[in-house]
């Protein structure tokens, strides 16, 4: 338990009211009554903890209680007047810069028994609400100040988002001590719950708003942008003019003229795109707001004829009938079931041209966002090299820092950045979504929105496809975790599953576009990539496909010849310097019948009943002599 210094007097008006727990962590101590100012000066005299081992440190609860709470849990909160970020295993260990991510906001930052591990650094973040919040909007209110501190977004810890969650005083061990570190800074503002979680109207006039013209919104285009920071520059623009009391009707005229003056221009509906998104997060974060929006006539045509519409182009394919070249897609599966051995090996095949399961692939530049085990990804890739025999693809490139789905600034900096450097119809792997929106609450329909949102915004922006790995439910007849819209949002899911026995499989359970049902099995295969400073191996895996791919009813390859020559074609098939389709079906019985154990004067007959079995069956079909998929 921690005292309060005497010449610290106990503050009448309850802001704040903490529980004090022993360090055993379960028996309650007494509530102590402090006002930010107090607090402030609490951490300011305090030094950190010297502890072994940080279970021996003293415990707090930044919550007030209710009066006949005896234990923690998430009934006994009764209001929060403190927000806090927890940052683990950041990629600073300056305390000060960690401060000034804080600002505008008063704050107090200290370092936490973590920092230094590794070379990492840890912080915990306090910073003090104006007027105390119960514990239904505290999760809320968390992620709208968040959205306000991008840095602070990309690295906190999401489960500082409970509201009654309990933390350590500053403590640490005794070989990194003279690492212990506090700040405090004082000016600043406190939180104002109301204005962030929109209780109250925005302060704009209902006659302000309806004054205002399109001639106002004029004024905020006047620069124009370069290639990298158009979209940007439009996100804020238009939070600017909507905070104005201007609507999307009101700024669009504007914003095409402002598009033209880019270098170079952006097209009309990628400037929409962005200013529909900025709308509905202004929505979102002011219900209340009174402005009424009208249709602005003669900017847009919404409605096609038949003829029209029949003479559109086609669906257009990554892998044909298998990952689409745009909007969003999901690859989703149970913790060890291979899913991101399976998505870096597609980002591979896409990045390089080549053939991913027997199905050939469209090639486009791709970025993958390796947000989960990010330190051993470059592992996986030395395997990926080894097992194909292969360079990593030219086009392939890697983000290992953390972004926010939940941010609309992050994303459309982000596409920025991809436009410019690999340029347009790149293909976003991000692994994983719970990484990408540590903050968000995956079962609530307002926060899957908003990632959703965001995510289709990627997507426009780059002109391509955004992959969102994840994680399946604890409940797997449940499929994907989470709220059931982003199930629905996909146009694209594939499922990663590994049985009982450790068989490792992935099928399409949803296609918009095309049927589903599509399956295929593989191994992980471990390789030797190197060694470590112990001098042991270091390993990693690659995948292999152990199975052919099934597609709709198509009866089993059974048999020993059928099964031996199913492989031989698919082998033929796949080899690079196949460079049609087929293969010519007499060499493709000749070669079946060299593997066959049987007898060599029958094995000729033997190869042409089972090439021709399989053709019966739907595995492949012959055109003028050749064998192809089917």
């Amino acid at each position: 338990m921690f005292d309060v210094p005497e010449r610290i007097p106990k503050c009448e008006n309850k802001q704040h009211r903490h529980l004090v727990f022993k360090s055993g962590r379960a028996s309650t101590g007494t509530p102590v009554c402090l006002n930010w100012l107090q607090f402030s000066f609490l951490f300011q005299t305090r030094a950190h903890e010297i502890v072994p081992d940080k279970m021996n440190a003293k415990l707090f609860a930044p919550w007030s209680a209710k009066s006949d709470s005896l234990a923690r849990t998430k009934d006994c909160v009764e209001t929060s007047s403190l927000i806090v970020f927890d940052l683990d295993k950041t990629d600073t260990s300056d305390i000060n810069e960690v401060s000034a991510w804080c600002h505008p906001f008063t704050h107090v930052v200290h370092t936490t028994f973590s920092h230094g591990e590794n070379q990492l650094g840890g912080f915990r973040v306090y910073i003090p609400i104006e007027t105390p919040v119960l514990p239904s909007d505290y999760r809320a209110l968390h992620t709208a100040v968040l959205s306000q501190l991008p840095q602070i977004q990309k690295r906190v810890d999401p489960s500082s988002g409970d509201p009654s969650r309990c933390y350590f005083m500053p403590s640490c061990p005794p070989h990194r001590a003279t690492l212990a570190k506090t700040v405090i800074t004082l000016s600043g503002q406190h939180i104002d719950a109301d204005q962030l979680l929109g209780k109250v109207p925005i302060t704009a006039k209902p006659e302000t708003i309806r004054s205002a013209t399109t001639c106002d919104s004029y004024q905020l285009f006047s620069d124009a942008a370069v290639e990298g920071r158009r979209n940007s520059t439009l996100a804020s623009i238009a939070g600017k003019a909507y905070a104005q009391g201007l609507a999307p009707n009101q700024i669009k005229e504007a914003a095409f003229e402002w598009a033209h003056r880019c270098s170079p221009p952006m097209d009309e509906e990628e400037v929409t795109s962005v200013i529909d998104s900025m709308w509905n997060t202004h929505k979102r974060n002011n219900p209340n707001n009174p402005l009424e929006v009208t249709p602005l006539k003669g900017t847009r045509n919404y409605l096609i004829s038949p003829e029209d519409l029949m003479r559109m182009p086609p669906m257009d394919w990554t892998i044909r009938n298998l990952v689409p070249s745009s909007g969003l897609f999901c690859i989703y599966g149970q913790s060890g079931s291979g899913k991101t051995f399976l998505a870096l090996d597609l980002a591979c095949a896409i990045a390089m041209h080549s053939r991913w399961f027997g199905e050939p692939v469209k090639n486009s530049p791709v970025v993958y966002a390796a947000l989960e085990g990010e330190a051993g990804i470059a592992q996986r890739l030395r395997a990926w090299e080894i097992n194909s025999e292969k360079a990593a693809p030219k086009n392939l490139n890697f983000i290992i820092k953390n972004f926010g789905l939940m941010s609309t600034s992050d994303c459309l900096e982000l596409a920025d950045e991809i436009r410019t450097k690999m340029g347009p119809n790149a293909v976003l792997f991000i692994d994983t979504l719970n990484r990408a929106s540590p903050t968000a609450d995956e079962n609530t329909s307002a926060d899957m929105g908003l990632v959703i949102q965001n995510s289709k915004l990627l997507a426009d922006t780059i002109n391509g496809l955004v992959v969102l790995v994840h994680h399946s439910g604890k409940d797997q007849s449940k499929k994907m975790r989470g709220h059931s819209s982003l199930y629905a949002a996909m146009d694209g899911v594939l499922e990663v599953t590994k049985d009982r026995f450790g068989q490792r499989a992935w099928s399409i359970v949803k296609s918009k576009d095309a049927a589903d049902g599509i399956s295929r099995e593989f191994d992980l295969l471990t390789f030797k990539i190197g060694s470590d400073s112990w001098g042991m191996d270091t390993t990693s895996c690659a995948i292999r496909a152990t199975s052919p791919c099934s597609r709709g009813n198509k009866q089993p390859v059974v048999g020993k010849n059928r099964q031996a020559a199913y492989e031989r074609l698919i082998a033929m098939l796949e080899k690079p310097e196949n460079t049609t389709r087929g293969v010519d079906r007499k060499t493709a019985e000749r070669e079946v019948a060299a593997i066959l154990t049987t007898d060599p004067r029958r094995a000729p007959e033997r190869a042409k009943a089972a090439v021709s079995a399989l053709v019966d069956t739907g595995h492949f079909k012959e055109e003028n002599g050749s064998l192809l998929r089917n």
